[in-house]
Parts: structure tokens; sequence; C-alpha cells
């Protein structure tokens, strides 16, 4: 079963490849910032950045490269990175600071481990600037902790630099930074991994993460890295990493059966659904079916199908707003509903990540016809982050 709906998988690959490209290079785009000048090292960054809605400026034409950045700050670049997720809990060490535009960020990082509490309280605080040593290892914990990526390295990449750092886990994460690209020297043999963090360096290295591709299985099923290409981020990159884990699992009619390292080995629609945002941490989920699940707080409505609209003239009407990630509801008269997760789409096709008892789990072209099943009958479109 499983072999069978790998090959399935190859047809739809091909064309999925070619509409989920690689994002366009940043250079060509405009932006307002009179400060950031073509050519510089951060040009390319700090456009990706804006146009991603990650920083902005400090006024309507300044970007102000040089301006050091704060915890709080940067905590909430990377929650924008995320796609603001939901923490599980609030600090109580961080109450005094309720209503600040950082407070919602710095507790999703501190719930998650991406920031140890620690860093943030006593002689410090969330107004505490940054240094490289911190942001190295808080982009670190990050890809760890959240995206759950691989941070292994194999070997020493310090080994050219005099002010490395030899005490653990400052070492390990900045082992990895190096080898994976995120950051460079501040010359040709030292980290200066004391020196404060700007804004220019901070989206730099940010940018240079949102980058770098890394193969997260032995024979990746999906190749994530290069289908979505580098425009996916955050909790979008986590949600597909996941579903590959899943890809061929049989069908079966009831949420899933776990096997014993919790990938699923049986099935159906809505608990893949459910299984994927919660293996992935994205947010913790009561076991739902399609219609709860579609009811549920836990994504906030798009559009549904209006009175009298016929589910394909629904997708005509929304397609054009749908991102990567997004839910997609189906029903019928007979109550026979359906979820998905939207990959993208072509002139010829529609391609999800689903379950069905034909196919198990696995990437799907739909024909863009009227007559396709799922098309005929969709009913609405959720996201988790609006």
């Amino acid at each position: 079963m499983k072999n069978s709906a790998l090959s399935r998988l190859a047809a739809a690959l091909a064309a999925l490849s070619l509409v989920l490209c690689v994002l366009p290079a940043a250079s060509a785009a405009e932006h307002p910032f009179a400060d950031v000048a073509d050519g510089i090292y951060y040009h390319d960054p700090v456009v990706w950045a804006y146009r991603e809605g990650i920083t902005a400026g400090t006024s309507g034409s300044t970007f102000s490269p040089d301006l050091e950045l704060s915890y709080a700050e940067i905590c909430t670049f990377l929650y924008r990175y995320a796609y603001s997720p939901m923490a599980h809990y609030t600090e109580e060490r961080l109450s005094d600071y309720a209503g600040q535009f950082f407070y919602d960020p710095i507790n999703w990082c501190c719930d998650f481990g991406v920031l140890p509490i620690e860093e943030i309280t006593g002689e410090r605080s969330p107004l505490t600037v940054m240094t490289r040593n911190d942001y190295v290892c808080f982009l670190y914990r990050y890809a760890a902790r959240w995206e759950k990526r691989s941070v292994e390295v194999s070997g020493n990449r310090l080994g050219d630099y005099v002010d490395a750092p030899e005490e653990e886990p400052l070492r390990a994460a900045w082992n990895w930074a190096v080898d994976r690209g995120v950051v460079s020297g501040t010359s040709s043999d030292t980290l200066s991994p004391e020196m404060t963090v700007t804004r220019a360096q901070f989206v730099t290295m940010l940018y240079r993460y949102n980058e770098y591709r890394v193969d997260m299985h032995p024979t990746p099923q999906l190749r994530i890295d290069t289908l979505l290409g580098r425009r996916l981020r955050g909790w979008q990159r986590t949600l597909a990493e996941t579903g590959e884990l899943a890809c061929g699992v049989p069908w079966k009619n009831y949420a899933y059966q776990l096997g014993p390292d919790g990938i699923p080995t049986l099935i159906d629609c809505s608990g893949i659904v459910n299984w994927v945002f919660s293996f992935s941490g994205i947010f913790p989920y009561p076991d739902l079916d399609s219609r709860p699940l579609w009811e549920s707080d836990y994504f906030t409505r798009v559009d549904e199908k209006q009175s009298g609209e016929s589910g394909f003239a629904f997708y005509n009407r929304v397609a054009g707003s749908l991102r990567r990630g997004d839910l997609m509801f189906c029903g019928s008269s007979n109550a026979d509903y359906h979820v998905m997760i939207f990959l993208g789409a072509n002139a010829d096709h529609l391609f999800v990540y689903h379950c069905t008892s034909r196919n198990g789990t696995c990437v799907q072209a739909l024909p863009y016809s009227p007559s396709t099943k799922y098309l005929a009958i969709l009913y609405g479109v959720k996201r988790h982050i609006p």
C-alpha cells in the first residue's frame, strides 16, 4: 500500500515542482528606504524582510540599518517570521510587560524554549541589547525546537576563528550557524561574538537561515526543500516537513493509529490535519473530526461558499488569496465531509496534501475542472494564522 501510494506521488511531483518555485531575487523589488543602497550586503535581506512583513522601517523612508536591537525587537521579528503562532501559556515573570508590542512574541519564545526566561530576567530585561552570541543561540534553538530541523554538524567549522567560544552550548550553536552559512565572520579569523546585533545584521542572518536547505531524511519523499522552495518559512515549512513523514500511510475511518515513534500507521483526512499541526508543535488540539475541525477556533475563516455558489466557482473566487498550508473543507448534502491542506496550483491542477480511502496520505494533483470530486464540493477555506 505504501509503495503504491508513493509511486502515485511521482506524477504530481513533476507538475508541483513547476508551481512551487523559489523566491525571485529580492534585488528586483522596490523598497522605500533611502538608507538601503543597491549593492550593499544587506540590501536583498532588507527587501525580503520588508516584503514578508517581518520588519518595517523606523520611518516611512528609513530602515536604520546600524540601529542595535533588543531581545524584545528580535523576538518580535522572529515571531512574525514564524507567522505569529500562539503560546500555550504566559510567563508570570513577564507580567509587567503586558500590553507592550513584544509581550506575545516574547512569551511564545519562552514557551517553546527558543528563549530561556532566565536570559531576560534579573540583570537583563527584554529591552537589553542582544549580542551576536545571544542571537546565534536564539536562532539555533528556534531551528531545533520550533521548526524541528536538524542542527547536527559533522566536524569543526570554527578552527579558523581565534575568538570562537569554547564553552557549550555556545560552541555548538556557532558551529551550526557557520556550517549552514547563517553567519559569517567579521573578518577572516574573527566572529566577534560579543558584538551587538544591528538591524542590518539581524535581517541578513535571518535571510540566510531562510535560504539554507537541509535534507531532513535520508530519502525525502516530497523533497519539500525543492518543491516548496525558499518562499516557505516558519510554521508552513514545519508543517510541510512534518507531513512528509506520513506520506503513504493508509487510510482508516477514524482519526489515527500511531506507531511507537509517534508517526501514524493508519489515519483519515481530519486525522492527518490534526496530527500534522500537533506533531509540528504548532498548537495543541482536541481530536476533531472534519466538521468540528472546520468550526474550531484553531483556524481563522478565510471564506466560505455563498448560497447557490458551486464549489468550483467558490475556488475561482478565492484562489488568488490562498496560501500554502490553508485548510480546505469539502462538504456535500449527505454530510460527506473532507479536509485537505492546500499546497499550490497552476492553470491545470490544484495540489493538496490529504488522506483518502483510495490513496492514503499523499500529495494529489486535482484536475482543474468543475467535475473534479473535491473541487465540486469545496465549501470553505480556513487558515491557522491570518
